[in-house]
């Protein structure tokens, strides 16, 4: 049988592209962000900031500034633009664990199948929702650590520079494998290149954040996010950083452990192939150096995991050691460098399946199902929308509830946000909810959506306090009526000078 390594090159190359072009079509309706749940928030803080409202000051919301700017870019071509920008991401992560697998040593046909099939299958994976801040995270990681074996050291600081403002809790696994990057290559000029990138990104970002007014509201906001974190486990028997992995691997939803167990798999193998092989250096290996990163950058998103892990998707930090333990076993275990047939590409797509959390059918079988109607919600006139506009084309309105605004702002460029945060929770501080009832005595219209109500359970009286003040001011001062067009939405106008 002709091995898969020694396969004619015509023939292997388009066998493996025709084995990524039908990965794609089967992964690429999950990349198609719609407005449901936090994306709403997404898109409806993107649309303020094109309407000119200035990032934590005037609109609020907890993610890093880049995220937010590059969306908001993005709409002011297209809101289609979404998925562009997700595709982009994807692209950003192949085309990175391509370069590192070609410093590995894997010809063209093998890492067309690791870049451009296994890697999209990682990243769709269970734990992935689209149009969230893990996927651009997990990209710009990966392409630091490849710009950095690729001895592109100043690029590789500039883009762990880029992790830190579109995810900043993902920057010290970005670090830690640029520096591990580093020594490998041992270039005396390498460091001095990456810190000059780190350092000409920081400029570059304060100094943008700065002239928009929003570096200062910015480091209030991380504060914020801290306090969240912990705000948000409510009462707890179990220590908290256990209590953190524990919202990130529920007993019920076990991709982030199945995606984990499969993590510490390939390393363990790729340690174990490159020490048969007598490596005992990492200097001397790439691949034990990828299987000792994996391993390392593992151990680094789970203690960030347990320390600000909340929802299962947030273990999505953890295809970036998946992807390089996967690049790391197929460069150095017989099965994949010396076999032949369909088995290498099949087992590496097993693998990858695994990697990505375990396939759940369903959930790309849904995603083809709902693709049209998806896509199409990008560019609908949100209802709460559509309520202000029925009123004028023009005005100051606030919002009362939580993530179910459905991008709500999209179409409201004549209209003001007179409060910054347009939902609100009952992890959100004392001050934060007063600030938001203080601003509402100026408004003209009010949206309270059926989220925007009191919870009976513990832990929310001061949350609780917030929406009965609410609900007080709206009785006294405007004239609330029920929207036809979705239910349990009350449109207030105010009715006092």
């Amino acid at each position: 049988m002709t091995s898969w390594n020694m396969a004619r090159p015509s023939v292997s190359v388009l066998g493996s592209a025709v084995l990524a072009l039908v990965t794609w079509m089967a992964v690429g309706a999950r990349l198609i962000p719609g407005v449901g749940l936090d994306r709403g928030i997404f898109v409806s803080v993107a649309e303020r900031l094109r309407a000119g409202d200035r990032l934590y000051a005037d609109v609020w919301d907890n993610k890093d500034p880049f995220f937010y700017l590059l969306g908001a870019l993005g709409r002011q071509i297209s809101p289609y633009a979404d998925v562009a920008i997700e595709i982009v991401w994807v692209l950003t992560a192949c085309i990175s664990v391509m370069a590192i697998a070609r410093s590995a040593g894997l010809n063209l046909p093998r890492r067309i199948v690791v870049g451009f099939a296994a890697t999209p299958l990682v990243l769709t994976g269970p734990l992935y929702w689209a149009g969230y801040t893990e996927l651009p995270s997990v990209a710009l990681t990966l392409a630091t650590f490849a710009a950095a074996l690729n001895r592109r050291f100043f690029v590789a600081g500039v883009l762990v520079g880029l992790v830190a403002v579109f995810k900043l809790v993902v920057f010290p696994i970005g670090l830690s494998l640029l520096v591990a990057a580093l020594l490998f290559r041992k270039q005396r000029h390498a460091y001095l290149s990456a810190s000059a990138g780190i350092f000409c990104l920081a400029v570059s970002a304060i100094t943008l954040l700065q002239l928009r007014g929003e570096f200062i509201p910015y480091i209030d906001a991380l504060s914020i996010n801290r306090d969240y974190a912990q705000l948000a486990l409510g009462e707890t028997v179990l220590w908290p950083p256990l209590e953190h992995l524990s919202r990130v691997f529920p007993v019920n939803f076990s991709a982030a452990l199945v995606c984990l167990l499969t993590i510490a798999t390939v390393a363990i193998w790729a340690l174990l192939e490159t020490s048969s092989q007598g490596v005992k250096k990492i200097s001397h290996s790439l691949p034990r150096l990828l299987a000792l990163a994996s391993v390392m950058s593992s151990v680094l998103a789970a203690a960030i995991l347990s320390l600000m892990g909340l929802w299962p998707h947030h273990g999505q930090i953890l295809y970036v050691p998946a992807l390089i333990g996967l690049i790391a076993v197929a460069s150095s275990a017989p099965i994949f460098t010396g076999s032949g047939g369909l088995l290498p590409p099949v087992l590496l797509l097993i693998i990858s399946i695994m990697l990505g959390g375990a396939l759940a059918p369903a959930v790309y079988w849904r995603a083809q199902l709902n693709a049209e109607q998806t896509l199409r919600s990008l560019s609908m006139e949100p209802v709460e929308a559509a309520e202000l506009l029925s009123i004028g084309e023009s005005g100051t309105y606030a919002r009362i509830g939580q993530n179910d605004d459905g991008g709500h702002a999209y179409g409201l460029m004549g209209w003001t946000l007179a409060c910054p945060r347009f939902h609100q929770y009952f992890t959100d501080s004392s001050e934060s909810l007063d600030n938001t009832l203080d601003c509402l005595a100026d408004v003209d219209v009010v949206l309270k959506s059926p989220t925007g109500r009191e919870f009976p359970i513990a832990g929310t009286l001061r949350y609780n306090n917030f929406i009965s003040d609410v609900n007080s001011l709206l009785a006294r001062d405007y004239d609330c009526g029920t929207s036809q067009k979705v239910y349990g939405l009350e449109v207030c106008r105010r009715t006092t000078d």
